[in-house]
């Protein structure tokens, strides 16, 4: 999994840490015997995770549909939330034995599932429903949205599965 020398960093720049991930993928590891894991959230691989466009970091405040950087205004009445370095996690998860078996967006792992042939068991007679569905569609696959912001890893201990979510476009290469 790639790994960046963080040392050719500019020296203003700012990343957060995830602290917590070795013991949560360690408590994951132990307590699961068989299965899959998946792990659904706001991400990049390593090298877009640094990208100089992110130079300050990926951390946001978003507070009654405002979206701002600076966790100490609102103090307990707003979401904090960063990105997730998937390269890392998965580095880390291999350690501990799990075996990553996918990296994809969240649009390609929906259209893969099938969610385009939900839509069409939709009753177009019923318009109100349809239009609502196709526009809740559109934010969870849409590139500027939901869809190639949110990525989809999936980790597998003592199982062998070809996932339905994973069959086109896992970029798991790409980690």
């Amino acid at each position: 999994y790639e790994e960046i020398d963080l040392k050719n960093l500019p020296d203003d720049y700012v990343a957060e840490y995830p602290l917590y991930i070795k013991n949560w993928l360690k408590k994951i590891s132990q307590s699961l015997n068989k299965g899959i894991v998946f792990i659904i959230d706001y991400g990049f691989n390593q090298r877009e995770y640094f990208h100089e466009q992110r130079s300050q970091g990926t951390l946001m405040c978003h507070f009654k549909h405002y979206a701002h950087d600076n966790p100490l205004i609102q103090v307990g009445i707003q979401d904090i939330t960063t990105h997730v370095n998937f390269s890392y996690v998965a580095r880390e998860a291999s350690k501990l034995g799990l075996n990553i078996t996918g990296f994809i967006s969240q649009a390609n792992f929906l259209i893969n599932c099938g969610i385009l042939n939900l839509l069409e068991t939709i009753n177009l007679e019923d318009r109100a429903l349809y239009m609502k569905s196709v526009s809740e569609v559109q934010k969870l696959l849409s590139p500027s949205e939901m869809g190639d912001l949110f990525k989809v890893m999936t980790l597998e201990k003592n199982i062998d599965i070809d996932l339905l979510g994973l069959k086109q476009n896992n970029r798991i290469t790409r980690l």
